[in-house]
């Protein structure tokens, strides 16, 4: 492959589920993923020079043919000029979610993760974005005192901050059209099929798994309380999805998009039963309380 492509998984918007996706129909030696634990980034208010730096000692401890042999590198840790440590041509993709929704899916992660995995209750990245005061809030509370401030891992952070601190966007940026100059993709949750189908197609992901990370709903997406109370909070993030969102809509409403959509859908649903259960039957056993029926075509929330 003559091209590599750079998935900048922002958290809770469907990233796990293209990550398991790319984990599935790669070699092992053909993506790299960069998460938080496995780099070397000891500052607790990290900037986009020091992830870049630990990045790249990442990369460059890898061989020549070992880079070469690269075709996708993913993760919460990616950022912005690492494709420089590459001799391929580079495309990022990453994808976008309305902030309320996000912030919505973001606590219900937490309150899953905290009561369905007790052996993980006294690890810091478990306490850390969801205890108050030693204690589990409401989403009132959470979003409140908890969104936008925990500093621990990039977590419970505004899309257009976790893209500044990446690197894709200057400190005082508002998000426009210059996003588009550094992602060759961007795509939406509320859109995965239309975004996320085509991109399997053109990586050759050809095996399809059920979606990941659907979390228990102790506050659900329509809530209106929560929806009016994080309207407020989120004001920053819902400006700048909204402008990216308008300039991205322009370029998909045409037939010719809307007939592949349907092919792909049908491919997906054609093959889907057998690759998962050839190759991802424990995932059934993983989706806690949510039907079979809602992780196939449900939103993953990771």
């Amino acid at each position: 492959m003559d091209k590599i492509y750079f998935f900048v998984h922002i958290p809770h918007t469907a990233g796990t589920t293209i990550v398991t996706h790319i984990k599935r129909n790669f070699k092992q030696s053909e993506y790299l993923e960069l998460q938080f634990n496995d780099l070397e980034i000891r500052k607790r208010l990290p900037k986009h020079k020091d992830y870049l730096d630990a990045v790249r000692n990442r990369v460059e401890s890898l061989s020549g043919k070992e880079r070469d042999e690269i075709k996708i590198v993913f993760g919460h840790v990616v950022p912005w000029g690492i494709h420089k440590s590459f001799k391929q041509k580079a495309h990022y993709v990453t994808f976008l979610r309305d902030p309320i929704s996000r912030a919505i899916s973001t606590y219900n992660f937490h309150r899953t993760r905290y009561f369905l995995q007790p052996q993980d209750k006294n690890k810091k990245d478990v306490l850390e974005p969801l205890l108050l005061d030693g204690r589990v809030p409401e989403f009132s509370g959470w979003l409140k005192k908890k969104w936008g401030r925990t500093k621990y891992k990039n977590v419970n952070q505004k899309q257009i901050q976790f893209l500044k601190n990446l690197g894709y966007l200057n400190i005082n940026e508002k998000g426009g059209q210059e996003l588009f100059k550094k992602f060759y993709k961007i795509g939406f949750t509320e859109y995965f099929d239309d975004d996320a189908l085509p991109f399997y197609k053109e990586v050759g992901i050809e095996k399809f798994f059920i979606r990941q990370n659907v979390s228990i709903k102790y506050t659900k997406p329509n809530d209106e309380r929560a929806r009016v109370l994080a309207t407020k909070i989120l004001e920053e993030d819902i400006e700048f999805y909204d402008k990216i969102r308008k300039i991205k809509m322009k370029t998909l409403s045409n037939k010719k998009h809307n007939d592949l959509i349907k092919r792909l859908k049908k491919k997906r649903m054609l093959r889907l039963p057998f690759t998962q259960i050839i190759w991802g039957l424990g995932d059934i056993g993983n989706i806690g309380k949510t039907s079979i029926k809602k992780a196939v075509y449900g939103i993953s929330t990771k």
